[in-house]
């Protein structure tokens, strides 16, 4: 745990990340240290991301199983889904915003972190897409054979 202390103040910062020292250019002989803040945009998009996929992948289990109206199911999951994506998609406004320009200040490399490197980073999205491109991958292309068999089925009728 750091703690930095001025004349009437002490703030503890648990998870900061304590540089070498550098020397404090106003009083010569004398060092300072500079702590840099955890940054937890990247763990919450993360979180986010692993949340979505989940929920998506229960989705996909709950209209796939047997005996199930699909397209009734379906349905319903994608009018909740979507629109719950729109209302996550406002709720995290700041953090799409927070993490784009995250990538155009540092070209794409959080000079704190490690987690955003070039070489495993994939591509960030906001939240509402990200959540439909997870519909997609975890929905759409696994049922398309079957919805679509189930729709000229209800369009014969």
């Amino acid at each position: 745990m750091l703690i930095i202390q001025s004349e009437n103040r002490r703030i503890h910062c648990p998870k900061a990340q304590l540089p070498e020292k550098t020397r404090d250019p106003a009083t010569p002989g004398a060092f300072r240290h500079v702590a840099f803040p955890e940054p937890l945009g990247e763990k919450l998009y993360a979180e986010v991301k692993n949340f979505l996929e989940s929920h998506g992948q229960s989705l996909y289990e709950a209209v796939s199983g047997p005996d199930v109206d699909i397209l009734r199911v379906y349905h319903k999951h994608w009018s909740q889904f979507s629109q719950g994506s729109f209302y996550m998609n406002l709720l995290f406004g700041y953090l799409n915003t927070h993490l784009k320009k995250q990538k155009q200040d540092y070209g794409e490399i959080s000079p704190y972190s490690t987690s955003f490197c070039p070489d495993t980073m994939e591509e960030v999205m906001d939240i509402g897409a990200l959540a439909l491109d997870i519909w997609k991958r975890k929905m759409i292309e696994p049922l398309k054979g079957t919805l679509v068999e189930h729709v000229l089925i209800e369009v014969k009728k």
